[in-house]
């Protein structure tokens, strides 16, 4: 139902889908696919057409609708027939039951347009819209209750990688944290795919070894071949940044270097690329302080 939980519902209804290969009697609501919206502003408001027809061979009691705007896309059109419920990660949600019977071949449309106003942290964006028929009428064919619109904003985000310095003499070890920076002013995330937005590259300096790794971060050969049986003491590491980093968010890897041979200077490199393997990104518009180094420089070391 409409009324469960948003993520639940939402991340549910692709698998629900499959359920609706032959339609039963009853009810059919069926929303077309959604339409990609490109080109659009920060500050802009959309109009984004909500259209519901009955496919099927008896009457809906009623239309429960449920829409769910990703953090970009602000409600401007609120009706009184929807409650409005915030969610993590700055999405909305909106829960509504329309009382018209819609009779089978008839098309419900929302009393008003839905306007949806671009915020200014907007990238890429996303509307998803559920329907179900009200009473206890099960829907004959659930395969065609959902559409997702995709709404890409014309926005720019600076990534960011902090030059690090550190000290240490043999043996000792320290710490290092590797800090990525979005400037913004976009919000960037792969919310279909919930895949990481980017990949910190990090070159470990020469004359000290890795002992204490993050999580997210994997160990790789100099020329980036996986390590997979090796956790510490690797030459390389690429690290995942979750699949969301919003504007002005710092996403930190903490390492731990032990200096095995103390260099007057031994220079690392961390940099952050795009996690597909492009060579650049599209949104960033300083690209110059995508990479950064990482310098040792070692007690009592001679030069």
């Amino acid at each position: 139902m409409v009324g469960v939980a948003a993520a639940v519902l939402l991340a549910s209804v692709t698998a629900a889908g499959a359920e609706g290969a032959g339609a039963a009697p009853g009810p059919d609501l069926a929303v077309p696919e959604g339409t990609p919206v490109t080109g659009v502003q920060p500050g802009d408001v959309l109009r984004v057409p909500v259209k519901v027809t009955n496919k099927g061979d008896q009457p809906a009691a009623g239309v429960r609708v449920a829409i769910q705007a990703s953090s970009g896309l602000q409600f401007v059109t609120r009706y009184e027939a929807c409650t409005y419920t915030p969610l993590p990660r700055g999405y909305e949600y909106a829960d509504c039951f329309f009382p018209d019977v819609l009779a089978p071949g008839a098309t419900f449309r929302l009393p008003r347009p839905l306007r949806m106003a671009v915020a200014p942290d907007a990238y890429a964006e996303r509307i998803d819209t559920h329907v179900e028929p009200g009473g206890d009428a099960e829907d004959a064919d659930t395969g065609d209750n959902f559409a997702t619109v995709e709404v890409a904003a014309e926005n720019t985000a600076d990534f960011r990688v902090r030059r690090a310095e550190l000290t240490g003499a043999a043996g000792q070890t320290i710490p290092l944290d590797l800090v990525m920076r979005n400037r913004g002013p976009a919000t960037i995330a792969n919310l279909g795919s919930g895949e990481p937005v980017a990949l910190i590259d990090f070159r470990v300096p020469p004359g000290t070894s890795a002992t204490a790794v993050p999580k997210r971060c994997a160990a790789m050969t100099r020329d980036g071949r996986p390590l997979p049986d090796q956790r510490t003491g690797a030459p390389r590491y690429w690290c995942r940044t979750p699949a969301r980093v919003p504007a002005g968010a710092r996403v930190v890897f903490p390492f731990e270097l032990t200096v095995e041979r103390s260099l007057p200077e031994a220079v690392g490199r961390v940099r952050v690329r795009p996690a597909d393997g492009s060579v650049a990104f599209p949104f960033d518009p300083v690209p110059g302080n995508d990479a950064a180094k990482v310098v040792v420089r070692g007690v009592g070391a001679v030069a």
